[in-house]
């Protein structure tokens, strides 16, 4: 694939003419939303006694505040991503399970009056708890085993790890810990949301997967096939855009990897037009981010390495404690990566959950792979001098030539050419030992880690047309968090179709178009280019077709 060619929206962040959902205004949707700002809790576990919106509701411009005792009752959806919502849905009832939970939405003309008027709303607390956990040392006595970890087992076996540990001549033994994270991006978030006539709704904004976000709302509301499964796969595998009335648009995003998937204020917003009889705009702060959105949750893991007195491995022993909130059903899966990344004879994965009195984690940008290899690059380093070997030398002695886990073989790999080539750049032979102490008295060191990532590719499906005077048009809901799958699908689309790529319109920001894999895990380009090009080699044989039966031609 051609590398030249500027990224499609570039220009437009740039120069700063981007278009996201809280720049949209009603010469833009045409129609004037209201702006609706959420009241979030100041306890982080108890019950909402009572809730005063009489100064509030005073306030010119407030059109509505809506509550646990006028919210709409919402269906539980089933939401693939194990969002939050799939196990607490916002102001169905008095419960506070933590500190910055949605317990009211205020909704006014403006801005400011919907600001003032969240700022005014009275709520008092009854059954506070003090005793709280709120990290894995005060939720320590929660910790319990799980089976599952993201989508990946939570426990994993081969053969005797612990035997092995305890008969290696080289033993490391340490524990690595890790801080929750947060997304801090750019884009706080804004959802604009507004029922139409037919008793459907529509939704402006930023999203990694169309789908998903339909399935959710729609199950919440009630305004698609009941059976989540069958809708889903209908739209995976057929390409279908399902039997409901929800209608996304999806806007550019101003940051994702994870964060923008089955959010609480997806509903909320929802909720807002549907209790206002209004169209809304219901924005976040900065402060909200953190607790109206999913987040990595905190990791504390004991690793264990054996190795023979060459330093090569005999037996991985990983066991990850992993903080998650009270609801929602992602778990961070700290063992993916790091079993996969070095040969081994045996290991023992088992990871344990707390469920803190916090709000639900979720998917970020490396899903249990920035724990693990941190972890397992850390204690491989601590062999390499432990057995006064150099750093690559160890990773080389442990390089794995078919996936250590399960034996299959790679698709690709080219770990040993970056090593060397890493390495020649760097002058890694040559390095200092112990640093290089500067005249400020700071020193410079030199460092080497491997990294994995697991490849993979979901259904998709896309409609592509080529027009008679060479243009062509490609159709399909995928989405653009930064990552530049715009430039790369039109290229991929030009290549297949045999034309330039000014000559390709690509439609993407429309639920009804047809189903397109997420901008999740590394899977979007590569899972709807391969559906583009599949769909343009179709064109190709069609036309080679009415060419042979053409005797004119």
């Amino acid at each position: 694939m051609k590398k030249n060619g500027p990224r499609r929206e570039g220009k437009h962040k740039v120069t700063g003419s981007a278009i996201y959902v809280d720049d949209m205004r009603d010469t833009d949707l045409g129609f004037k939303p209201d702006i609706a700002i959420p009241v979030t809790s100041t306890i982080a576990v108890g019950k909402i006694k009572a809730i005063d919106a009489a100064q509030a509701l005073a306030v010119p411009g407030v059109r509505a505040i809506m509550t646990h005792e006028n919210a709409l009752r919402l269906n539980k959806p089933r939401t693939i991503s194990m969002a939050e919502v799939s196990e607490f849905l916002p102001l169905q009832s008095s419960e506070v399970r933590y500190y910055g939970q949605c317990i009211a939405v205020v909704v006014a003309g403006t801005l400011m009056a919907a600001q003032e008027g969240a700022r005014l709303v009275q709520v008092t607390y009854e059954n506070v708890q003090q005793e709280i956990a709120v990290d894995l040392n005060t939720g320590s006595e929660r910790l319990k085993a799980v089976k599952r970890a993201g989508i990946a087992p939570g426990k994993l076996e081969k053969g005797q790890a612990m035997e092995d540990y305890a008969a290696a001549p080289t033993q490391i033994d340490q524990t690595y810990h890790a801080a929750p994270h947060h997304h801090n991006a750019m884009e706080p978030s804004a959802v604009i949301a507004k029922w139409d006539a037919d008793g459907g709704v529509s939704v402006q904004m930023a999203t990694q997967w169309h789908h998903t976000e339909t399935l959710m709302i729609a199950q919440a509301f009630g305004l698609g096939w009941t059976n989540e499964l069958l809708d889903f796969g209908a739209r995976m595998f057929l390409g279908k855009s399902g039997e409901n009335k929800v209608r996304i648009t999806n806007m550019m995003a101003g940051g994702a990897f994870g964060r923008n998937i089955n959010t609480v204020h997806t509903l909320l917003a929802c909720m807002a037009a549907k209790v206002s009889n209004t169209p809304v705009k219901l924005i976040l702060t900065r402060e909200q981010t953190y607790t109206l959105m999913s987040y990595r949750g905190e990791v504390k893991q004991r690793l264990r390495l054996g190795a023979d007195a060459d330093g090569r491995l005999k037996s991985i022993i990983q066991e990850p404690d992993v903080a998650v909130g009270t609801a929602g059903a992602f778990v961070e899966p700290v063992g993916e990566a790091s079993l996969q990344i070095y040969a081994h004879d045996s290991h023992y994965l088992q990871h344990r959950v707390a469920k803190l009195d916090l709000n639900g984690v979720g998917w970020m940008r490396g899903p249990g792979i920035s724990s693990a290899i941190f972890a397992i690059e850390s204690a491989v380093d601590e062999l390499a001098y432990r057995q006064n070997l150099d750093p690559i030398e160890v990773r080389l002695r442990n390089y794995a030539d078919v996936n250590p886990e399960n034996g299959k073989p790679w698709s690709s790999k080219s770990l040993k050419e970056c090593y060397a080539v890493g390495a020649d750049m760097i002058g890694w032979h040559d390095r200092p030992t112990g640093g290089t102490v500067r005249g400020d008295g700071k020193v410079i060191g030199y460092g080497m880690a491997t990294s994995i990532d697991l490849g993979r590719q979901f259904p998709a499906s896309a409609k592509v047309e080529l027009n008679r005077d060479g243009t062509g048009v490609v159709s399909l809901a995928v989405s653009e968090i930064g990552q530049g799958i715009l430039s790369a699908l039109i290229k991929i689309s030009a290549e297949s179709l045999g034309i330039p790529e000014e000559s390709v319109t690509l439609k993407t920001d429309q639920t009804a178009l047809p189903y397109a894999a997420g901008s999740i895990g590394s899977t979007g380009t590569f899972s709807n280019g391969t559906a583009i090009y599949e769909a343009a080699q179709v064109i190709k044989r069609r036309l080679i077709q009415a060419i042979v039966r053409d005797k004119k031609s």
